[in-house]
C-alpha cells in the first residue's frame, strides 16, 4: 500500500464522505479494531482536524456552523488535555 500525503488523504476523505454521507460503520470498525498504536495516531489526527475546525476566524455558514460550534466546545472543554503520546 502506498502512503498518501496529507493532501491526498484529505481529498480521499472528502471524496469518501461525499459518496457515503451516512455509511460510517465500516470505517469506524476499521479504526476501533486497528493496532492500538494506530488507534492512538488516528485519534491524534481526528483531534487535529477538530482543532483546525475550531480555529478563530474560520469562515462558517449554514453548511458547517454546527460542526464548527461543536469543535469549539470540545476544544474549550478539553483543549489542554488533548495529548496523545506516540508510544
Amino acid at each position: 500500500m502506498n502512503c498518501l500525503t496529507g493532501k491526498e488523504l484529505g481529498k480521499e476523505f472528502s471524496y469518501y464522505v461525499n459518496c457515503h454521507p451516512a455509511e460510517y460503520k465500516d470505517f469506524v470498525n476499521e479504526i476501533v479494531n486497528d493496532d492500538l498504536t494506530l488507534q492512538q495516531s488516528s485519534i491524534r489526527l481526528i483531534f487535529a482536524v477538530i482543532k483546525g475546525m475550531a480555529a478563530e476566524g474560520k469562515y462558517t455558514d449554514a453548511r458547517n456552523e454546527a460542526s464548527v460550534a461543536i469543535c469549539r466546545k470540545i476544544i474549550k472543554q478539553f483543549g489542554s488535555e488533548l495529548c496523545f503520546p506516540l508510544i
